[in-house]
Parts: structure tokens; C-alpha cells; sequence
């Protein structure tokens, strides 16, 4: 009885490890595995507003110079940090054209932005990261309009005006002086891109590290010059995408941060050129009172 009860037992202890075995690493392996698969499941849903002229596109080559191709497409790469996996989604804009007053400056050839979704035990997205600028937006997946219902599916982004930057809802977001508003209405097109995957490697573009466009920042403040690739951004996302996510990201729906020193900058430059304008009008007001005889 006893040597019966005993096989029993394993006999039980074996299908629950075939199970473990078969099902949970299964997923793992899915996850880590299956990249392609992957990318084009959860690609995002862009919303563009309805004065944007230019979209995520196919890649330009020579990258030194950006130009105007037609076709909606994202680079989908997977990438891991710590444990963690990361669907990342990195688009392409030939020109960014929003400008920062008073000088006009902003505008500049070639524009990469990011859209990266972290896979959670169950394999499907549980946290998005959305490039906005200097910063980022980091939401958890449940909040995001999903593009297909009832499933998790890439995210709907609304993407700013010009600027390109990535919301997970539409509307107005303002940003501390001297620049500009994001519109991101999403009343424009409604398209979600075809996905290309990279990697470190390749294709051959992936490795370039110099500037994607021919804009060179002046000596103008606020002058902006063409962004390097995906693999060379000064953020790191590439490699570090949870680094990223944590260094970058503000609560979901925050809008940009505030800006204290440059705005105590900018008031102080101001008020010296508000005084220096009032001392001129006062020096020219006293000459047209008393004003000089030179006549010898």
C-alpha cells in the first residue's frame, strides 16, 4: 500500500513539474523570444492633430540628410534591463517644425521620439513610457485607450503638433515660457504604422551615431540641432529602458514640468532690458528738453 501511495505521489509530482515546465517557462520564452511577434501585436495607435504636415515614417538614407518619404512606419526593438522587458517603438519625423519664441528657434531636421511598453508576468503591457520633449510621460496600462476593445492591444498616443511629442490623451498641454503649446487634438489621421524590427546590429543604419538631419544648433539659446539615432540618444532608452522610464517619467497626465530658474532667469533678463529701454526713452526725453548748442 504504502509503495503504491508513494508512486502515486510522484506520478502526481511529475505532471505538476511537466506543467511548470511547459506552461509557466513557456510564456517566459514567449516573451523573450518571440520579439517580432511581439512588436506587431502591441504596436501603438497614433493620433495625429489635424495640423500636423508630418508623420512617422520610413528612414532616410544617408541619415545626414532627413528627407520627406512617404509610407507610416515604427522600428519596434526589444530590449531588457533588470528583469524587465520592454517593447520599444521608436518613430521617425523628417523635420520638426514647432517653433520656440521670441526667436523662432526649435525647428530642426529629423526628429526620433518613443513609445516603449514594459511586459508584465502575464506577457501583456503593464506600464508605457511616452518621450515628451526633455521628458517623458510613464502611464500604467490600464488607463491607455486600447486600440482594439475588450483586448490589450497597442496603446492610443496622441502626438503633439510639430513637435511630435507623445500623449496618452488628447488636448492642450502648455509649457513653461519661452515655448510653446502641444497641441495634440487628435483630430487628424488615425493610422497605426507598420512595425519594423532592429537591433544592435542592424539593419546597417542602427549603428550610425552622427545627426539625422543637417540643423546645427547657433549660438541663438533655444536653437535645436538634429537628434543622433535611437542606439546614441543621450537619455540611454536603447539599452536602459527601466533607467529611462524611472529618470524620465512624470505621473500620467502631469503635463511638463516647471521650470523655476530659467523662469527667475528670464524675468531678470526682463526687467534689465525694461530698465535699460526706460533709461533711453528718459536720456532722449531730457535732450529733447535741453538740448546741447554746439555752435561754437
Amino acid at each position: 500500500m504504502i509503495w503504491r501511495f508513494a508512486l502515486a505521489i510522484r506520478e502526481k509530482l511529475a505532471i505538476a513539474l511537466l506543467i511548470a515546465l511547459t506552461v509557466w517557462p513557456a510564456d517566459s520564452e514567449a516573451r523573450a523570444e518571440r520579439p517580432a511577434e511581439l512588436l506587431e501585436r502591441y504596436r501603438p495607435l497614433l493620433r495625429y492633430d489635424a495640423q500636423e504636415e508630418f508623420y512617422a515614417q520610413p528612414v532616410s538614407l544617408p541619415p545626414a540628410s532627413a528627407e520627406v518619404l512617404r509610407g507610416d512606419r515604427v522600428y519596434g526593438h526589444l530590449a531588457r534591463e533588470d528583469g524587465d522587458i520592454w517593447l520599444q517603438y521608436w518613430l521617425f519625423y523628417a523635420y520638426n517644425p514647432q517653433d520656440r519664441e521670441p526667436f523662432g528657434t526649435g525647428r530642426h531636421e529629423g526628429d526620433w521620439e518613443l513609445v516603449q511598453l514594459r511586459l508584465g508576468g502575464d506577457g501583456e503591457p503593464d506600464l508605457a513610457t511616452l518621450s515628451q520633449h526633455s521628458w517623458a510621460e510613464g502611464c500604467a496600462a490600464d488607463p491607455l485607450e486600447l486600440s482594439e476593445a475588450g483586448r490589450k492591444r497597442g496603446p492610443v498616443v496622441y502626438v503633439a503638433n510639430g513637435s511630435h511629442a507623445n500623449f496618452s490623451a488628447p488636448g492642450d498641454y502648455g509649457r513653461p515660457f519661452p515655448d510653446p503649446t502641444d497641441e495634440a487634438g487628435g483630430d487628424g489621421r488615425s493610422v497605426r504604422p507598420a512595425v519594423s524590427e532592429i537591433d544592435d546590429q542592424s539593419p546597417g543604419w542602427v549603428s550610425y551615431p552622427g545627426p539625422w538631419g543637417e540643423t546645427e544648433a547657433g549660438f541663438v539659446p533655444g536653437e535645436s540641432p538634429s537628434p543622433p539615432g535611437p542606439r546614441f540618444q543621450e537619455s540611454r532608452a536603447w539599452s536602459e529602458p527601466s533607467s529611462y522610464h524611472q529618470r524620465f517619467a512624470r505621473e500620467c497626465g502631469s503635463g511638463a514640468p516647471g521650470r523655476p530658474a530659467q523662469t527667475a532667469a528670464l524675468a531678470i533678463a526682463a526687467a534689465l532690458a525694461l530698465a535699460g529701454l526706460l533709461l533711453a526713452l528718459r536720456r532722449r526725453r531730457a535732450l529733447r528738453q535741453n538740448p546741447v548748442d554746439d555752435r561754437s
